[in-house]
């Protein structure tokens, strides 16, 4: 998935079991600006640091762990080929295989999986 104005791609791990997307992010601090919640953090080993309001947020419940409270935010993202706002909640991912995981809310309507193949996705999105 590319991120247009970030001008990072990263590769994403598509799940059809998360409701919402996901993206890891390190250095999160969480501030005020002008009475709104935002959301710091670090994207891409450092290559993007990225600042948003944050939109609202989401427990997510995950197999064999407490559940977890995260914040969401929207981001301007490219996949094959077509350009739209997507939500992401924020958390750490570094020790996951991918940077990046696309729920249902993503995939609804947009994309078919195939779970036996990698990397299918066509369409130019940057670099």
């Amino acid at each position: 998935m590319h991120f247009p104005h970030l001008k990072i791609t990263l590769r994403a791990k598509l799940d059809t079991g998360a409701k919402t997307s996901s993206l890891g992010g390190h250095d999160v601090e969480v501030f005020q600006r002008s009475g709104q919640d935002w959301i710091g953090f670090a994207v891409a080993n450092g290559q993007a640091r990225i600042e948003r309001p944050v939109v609202r947020r989401v427990t997510i419940r995950r197999a064999g762990a407490p559940d977890q409270r995260r914040p969401v935010v929207r981001l301007l993202t490219c996949f094959a080929g077509a350009t739209r706002m997507t939500e992401f909640t924020i958390t750490d991912r570094s020790d996951m295989t991918y940077p990046l995981l696309l729920g249902r809310r993503f995939l609804a309507g947009r994309v078919v999986v195939d779970a036996g193949a990698k990397n299918l996705t066509g369409g130019k999105c940057g670099p």
